[in-house]
């Protein structure tokens, strides 16, 4: 009885922190929703949850994956940037993060795309857009995130409930 709750506890705990660190990405969030159901997986065993539920829900993660490095990418170049600005985003995305947290998060992805546009187009008007391109990505891709996740949550909480 003990060991059910602590690993209820858990398990709930784990999903919350999914939500946590997809708005404030230290790590990615869909990493603690995957734990979340393996836990759960290995506790009561895949018909708990059901085979095709397991799947879809490693499959969203994947699109999880797929769509932070896609939102990114689309928002850099929808302003006009080269591969440069894209780049750049992306390494000031992770220095950012490392260096002041979230807000690292949402300037470094500014700072760096707009750093390397420059520094390889000499184009100031570009290099700034490629910068508020860079904010579009992390923005969208936070949301399109999110909502991936809730997809996740709602398939694991339907997998159990038919189940």
């Amino acid at each position: 009885m003990f060991i059910s709750i602590l690993l209820t506890i858990l398990i709930i705990a784990l999903f919350l922190a999914a939500f946590v660190f997809t708005v404030f990405p230290i790590i990615w969030g869909v990493l603690f929703s995957l734990a979340g159901t393996l836990i759960y997986v290995i506790w009561k065993g895949i018909g708990a949850l059901g085979v095709l539920n397991f799947w879809l829900i490693i499959g969203l993660s994947a699109l999880y994956l797929i769509f932070d490095f896609l939102a990114g990418y689309y928002g850099t170049k929808k302003f006009g940037a080269s591969i440069w600005g894209f780049i750049g985003s992306v390494l000031g995305g992770i220095f950012g993060t490392m260096v002041l947290g979230f807000i690292g998060l949402v300037i470094g992805p500014v700072i760096g795309a707009i750093m390397l546009e420059f520094l390889f187009n000499q184009n100031i008007k570009q290099s700034f857009r490629s910068g508020l391109g860079a904010l579009f990505g992390v923005f969208v891709g936070t949301f399109g995130k999110l909502i991936i996740l809730t997809i996740i949550v709602g398939t694991f909480i339907l997998g159990i409930m038919q189940h």
